[in-house]
């Protein structure tokens, strides 16, 4: 058979994509997938960490997670907007960078305001035309995914701990990581400071100075992120969602959920479904 004529399959194709703008990032759990997945700073500082590695990133910077490895971004800054987009299983798409024994960093540079413009495009045209966009859409998304992997082509290093990240901080990073995920069980600060081997006052005067929030308020505020993902990625009810989301009651659940988000949970399931987008 004559090669020319082989029908040669498309480099990656994407199965989703997210855009992510403060406060929906405050509390992020470490996860991992099955899939690869890509992610740009569009605005802002976080800080990214991966296995036991913690990164500050900020506007610009690009992360690839290959299948398999524990990740999360969360804000050092509450400006702080991301997009994420997860290729299909299969895919051969940045080879050189699965391989990799930890995810992988590079910077946009002088193409910050090409990937932030693109990103944000993708999400407005599905917001405005869901259905009749959705090529376009779809082309926008991969013109972008395919710049990130060009960019990772010329330069891209593993992630490995920022020299100026504290011991201290990254203690308290784990307790972060810890709260984030065991939102189900009953933590307390008497509980994070026998685990962590710290006084109580000393963990949540700490923890309150590094991340701007208290330990026992992270762990309220994580339940409530947590339960965004339900409300807009499936059709359980407000109070299926309250109890899978480590809450007691849908009451305390919807009375928490207004004060930290500003609405109800339903308000919110209807305003930012715009915000995930499946091909």
């Amino acid at each position: 058979m004559n090669e020319f004529n082989q029908t040669k399959p498309a480099p990656f194709a994407i199965s989703s994509m997210s855009y992510k703008p403060a406060p929906i990032t405050w509390g992020s759990r470490i996860h991992y997938h099955d899939f690869l997945e890509t992610a740009v700073v569009l605005n802002g500082n976080g800080l990214f960490t991966t296995h036991d590695h913690t990164i500050s990133v900020q506007k610009g910077d690009i992360l690839l997670s290959p299948p398999g490895q524990y990740h999360c971004l969360y804000p050092a800054s509450q400006d702080l907007e991301y997009c994420t987009a997860t290729l299909l299983p299969g895919s051969g798409f940045l080879l050189k960078e699965r391989k990799r024994p930890t995810a992988s960093l590079t910077h946009a540079g002088a193409y910050t305001s090409q990937l932030v413009q693109l990103a944000r495009l993708v999400f407005s045209l599905h917001k405005e035309a869901p259905v009749q966009g959705r090529d376009t859409c779809y082309s926008c998304a991969s013109s972008l995914v395919y710049l990130m992997s060009l960019l990772f082509s010329q330069e891209s290093r593993p992630i490995i701990n920022d020299s100026g990240i504290r011991q201290e901080a990254t203690v308290l990073h784990q307790i972060y990581h810890y709260i984030s995920d065991h939102l189900e069980e009953k933590i307390t600060l008497d509980s994070l400071g026998r685990m962590f081997a710290v006084s109580p006052s000393h963990l949540s005067h700490q923890f309150s100075a590094e991340f701007g929030i208290s330990p026992i308020d992270l762990a309220i505020q994580s339940r409530i992120i947590y339960s965004t993902v339900d409300l807009i990625l499936s059709n359980r009810t407000v109070e299926e969602i309250a109890f899978r989301s480590g809450f007691d009651s849908a009451t305390g659940y919807i009375r928490q959920f207004k004060k930290k988000i500003g609405q109800t949970p339903a308000d919110f399931r209807k305003k930012n479904r715009s915000h995930l987008i499946h091909f």
